[in-house]
């Protein structure tokens, strides 16, 4: 019984990525090289960070809509645009993996969205200020599971990283808004270092990118200008994925072996009758 259930659960996994495949523009796309990377089992700590991250997008796209009915400022419009971005590729580990969205520790997501929700609606000034401390907690909460060496999957760390990069450029972004309201935006979770770190250094680039270069834009952090120095950021960073990806190769193929003999016995029924 065991059995027939991770064969179906790859099944289910490899047609849902088949059909992600063919329904992208590019293959460059985060949500379908998320789905190439091999089959990992999942322990508990990855399925709660998994649901917990998931939560915190839902939360992000809630306030920034808000904030954008409120005071219809560019900023709370082409935010969440990236997020939405964000949101698939959880959402794609979630079906990967079969997982269902329970309310894991919402609770305490809840309250903070409805505090930061009533102090932002008092003013622009307020709003960027809440929308800054959310990306400034985000990365904390990013870090922290980074960090957790019970979360290794390397599909969940390549979301992770992502998302972590979109919660950077997204607090650059808002620092900066803040400063031509006149406010100077202090960090509220991140370590002063760390944030003074990334308000000054430049936006980055995904680690996917819808690009025409070989490459597809891997690694091209902090967007050095020199061309050699960003092809070599680039090569390591295929080469690490490459070695953290070969981990779960032997699982992943064993049970395409599984789910080809599955297919094989079907046809073979259907043959029959």
């Amino acid at each position: 019984m065991k059995i027939r259930f991770m064969v179906t659960l790859l099944c289910c996994s490899v047609s849902f990525t088949q059909a992600q495949q063919q329904q992208t523009n590019s293959v460059c796309d985060t949500t379908t090289i998320v789905l190439k990377f091999p089959y990992g089992k999942l322990n508990q700590a990855e399925q709660d960070s998994l649901i917990q991250m998931v939560h915190w997008e839902k939360l992000f796209e809630q306030v920034y809509n808000q904030f954008h009915q409120q005071w219809q400022h560019e900023v709370f419009k082409n935010v969440p645009q990236n997020e939405a971005k964000h949101s698939k590729a959880l959402e794609a580990l979630l079906t990967k993996y079969k997982l269902t969205l329970v309310n894991t520790d919402k609770a305490s997501l809840t309250k903070l969205q409805e505090d930061w929700m009533t102090q932002g609606n008092t003013s622009l000034v307020a709003a960027l200020t809440v929308s800054a401390i959310m990306e400034d907690k985000y990365l904390l909460e990013l870090q922290n599971a980074l960090s957790n060496k019970a979360v290794d999957n390397f599909d969940i760390q390549f979301v992770y990283q992502n998302l972590a990069k979109g919660s950077r450029n997204h607090l650059r972004t808002l620092v900066s808004v803040l400063k031509e309201q006149q406010v100077e935006y202090q960090a509220h979770y991140l370590t002063p270092a760390h944030f003074q770190e990334i308000i000054h250094s430049p936006q980055e680039r995904y680690a996917y990118e819808e690009t025409g270069d070989s490459t597809c834009g891997l690694a091209k952090k902090n967007h050095p200008n020199n061309q050699a120095e960003r092809m070599k950021n680039s090569e390591k960073w295929v080469q690490q994925m490459q070695q953290q990806s070969q981990k779960f190769q032997p699982q992943y193929e064993e049970k395409i072996k599984m789910n080809e003999g599955v297919k094989s016995q079907e046809e073979s029924k259907e043959d029959d009758d």
